[in-house]
């Protein structure tokens, strides 16, 4: 896979209209959550390695909205 930019990512998800929220914390990790406590938790992710955490969000996002999954594959993050 080519190398991805995150900050398309992220707006691809926001245009998306998908809460998501990330936490790390020193040596701990990377903590992805798909959707919010108000409209409901849809996946949680803890991974140690950034760039397999985007991967993971991009794979949770792409289940979740036919929005997100037309501009996933439109821009080679997924097939």
């Amino acid at each position: 896979m080519e190398s991805i930019n995150v900050s398309e990512v992220f707006q691809a998800i926001y245009d998306s209209k998908i809460n998501v929220t990330l936490t790390w914390f020193l040596n701990g990790g990377f903590y992805f959550i798909i959707g919010d406590t108000s409209n409901g938790i849809r996946a949680k992710g803890l991974l140690w390695d950034f760039g397999e955490g985007v991967e993971w969000m991009i794979a949770q996002v792409a289940k979740r909205s036919s929005e997100f999954l037309e501009t996933a594959k439109a821009k080679g993050w997924i097939e």
